[in-house]
């Protein structure tokens, strides 16, 4: 500990270990020093470096620090493994197949099954509702992409912290895949022979970068101590304004069907009647400008192809409940009025609000302070006359 207590006393200013180092050593062969008293030389070292230290040498020190802190953290993140199998449909078929199978085996429902099936994400599946997982494996863990548009050769992946329950989930989604459609498995999944991340030198150069940051804004704040008061006070009058913002909720649905038509305004009014919705607009508004407030909460998102149509729809309302009830309205509508109906997804229930994303408020409301705060630092240094010498 003697040995790490001298190396902090390093980052004392000069002119501090010129005067009182020897009296330091001397101290430390009388004492057993422990970590207590090496975190009190850091501190104090920290200390001494902002009021009268060399900026270059806080600066460096801070970087330093960003790079260890960042190597721990690279070091204790686990590795993730990628499996990855090459799929191809034969000569002469349907293109349209790849979108059909996509569709059906990237669904909700099938990959809460496959979750189910392998244990996925136990930790996430404590704390997380079972569709928000499933929306982030779609997004970040399973991959599909066309290798060969003219050879209809599509690549599929999946990653995992375990190489061999990736290899295993891959060759799942692939049978899956070849179950849906007549495709051929030109390479089945790989057993992963390394990791794909983290990439622990990148991790390394940013922890370099925000320690550097760091110490610059550490030493603004000590000189400009206005920019930053004004940042923090702004982000503390916006942080308990966001919660004066309703919770929104999204139900999402997907039905192939030749129509997607469901803004009629009549069939809108008798949704608001049904399901009580907009209460406080219907005691103000009239209901057509009520339905016409719906419509523009209702999200239908059309994809066509020359096989079928797919309609993606979206309800955002307040209410958890009432968005995920008055979206099965919907999407039973369109089973009734057309034949060729099908539900690919049904209306989920939201467990969680997407918007507004409090954080993205209070970080722009820092932000926008600090810059407010620079603004007020220069005009009262342009108003305050020089001092004669």
């Amino acid at each position: 500990m003697r040995t790490l207590i001298r190396w902090a006393v390093w980052l004392y200013p000069a002119s501090w270990q010129a005067r009182y180092g020897d009296e330091l050593d001397a101290l430390l062969e009388d004492l057993e020093p422990g970590w207590p008293e090496f975190f009190d030389v850091c501190r104090g070292a920290i200390k001494m470096q902002l009021l009268r230290g060399n900026p270059i040498r806080f600066v460096a020190t801070c970087a330093l620090a960003g790079v260890l802190i960042a190597g721990w953290l690279a070091w204790r993140a686990p590795d993730e493994y990628r499996s990855v199998a090459v799929l191809r449909l034969p000569q002469g078929s349907d293109p349209e197949q790849l979108n059909h199978a996509e569709q059906a085996v990237l669904s909700r429902r099938t990959l809460a099954d496959v979750i189910q099936k392998y244990g996925l994400y136990p930790e996430e599946r404590k704390s997380e509702p079972l569709e928000d997982i499933v929306a982030a494996m779609r997004s970040r863990s399973v991959q599909v992409r066309v290798l060969e548009p003219q050879a209809n050769a599509i690549m599929l992946a999946f990653n995992d912290h375990d190489p061999a329950r990736a290899q295993a989930v891959a060759k799942d989604l692939t049978s899956r895949f070849t179950a849906a459609t007549n495709l051929q498995v030109l390479d089945p999944p790989s057993l992963p022979s390394g990791s794909i991340s983290p990439n622990r030198l990148a991790w390394l150069g940013a922890g370099l970068l925000l320690g550097s940051v760091a110490a610059v804004l550490i030493l603004g704040i000590r000189r400009w101590p206005l920019v930053p008061l004004v940042g923090i006070g702004t982000m503390l009058l916006v942080w308990p304004a966001t919660y004066l913002i309703p919770d929104q909720y999204r139900s999402s649905a997907a039905v192939r069907s030749a129509s997607c038509d469901v803004g009629n305004e009549a069939f809108l009014e008798l949704l608001i009647n049904e399901n009580r919705l907009y209460a406080k607009e219907r005691a103000t508004m009239p209901i057509g400008s009520v339905a016409a407030t719906m419509k523009r909460n209702l999200l239908v998102k059309r994809i066509d192809s020359p096989r079928a149509s797919v309609c993606l729809i979206q309800f955002e309302y307040p209410d958890r409940y009432k968005a995920a009830a008055t979206l099965r309205d919907i999407v039973a509508k369109i089973e009734a009025t057309h034949a060729d109906a099908q539900v690919l997804d049904p209306a989920s229930f939201p467990e969680k609000a997407y918007t507004p994303n409090r954080l993205v408020l209070v970080m722009g409301a820092l932000f926008a302070g600090l810059v407010l705060g620079t603004v007020m630092l220069n005009v009262r240094r342009h108003r305050t006359p020089a001092l004669a010498g």
